[in-house]
């Protein structure tokens, strides 16, 4: 229990919403992953990278963390061919806004110099609507 004056209730409101609403990508080599024990420490979230795992025994690629507000929600796999951002995996472990995934994936597509996002076949279809399109600007 906390007990604030009424004139403080508005900034103790305000310091509780998440201050930054964007979906981040985190890709497998970047140092935020580097030291994995951290990284479980920091999110709850054990992260493997598995391209060097046979293929029978992965999930996964090059699968990202995906950040949103303070958390791992979830992750993504993909590749970029032919000029096009592919995403080859979603797995999401809690709910994210589909608007803030679509406009982090394609801005991670943007960086990657990809042109579109497409979704594959094992991707569900309310995220293959979601998530597909021209990449924006």
């Amino acid at each position: 229990t906390w007990f604030t004056l009424a004139k403080d209730r508005a900034a103790w409101k305000a310091a509780d919403q998440p201050a930054d609403d964007t979906v981040r990508l985190i890709a497998p080599l970047d140092n935020l992953l580097f030291n994995r024990d951290r990284f479980a420490q920091l999110f709850g979230f054990t992260y493997k990278f598995e391209a060097y795992t046979p293929v029978r025994q992965r999930r996964f690629y090059f699968a990202m963390p995906i950040l949103w507000r303070d958390d791992v929600v979830g992750l993504i796999d993909g590749k970029r061919e032919n000029g096009k951002w592919l995403v080859t995996g979603l797995d999401l472990h809690k709910p994210v806004e589909a608007d803030a995934l679509r406009a982090g994936l394609h801005r991670f597509a943007r960086i990657a110099g990809a042109e579109k996002v497409a979704t594959g076949r094992k991707i569900e279809a309310k995220w293959n609507t979601a998530l597909s399109g021209k990449v924006e600007a």
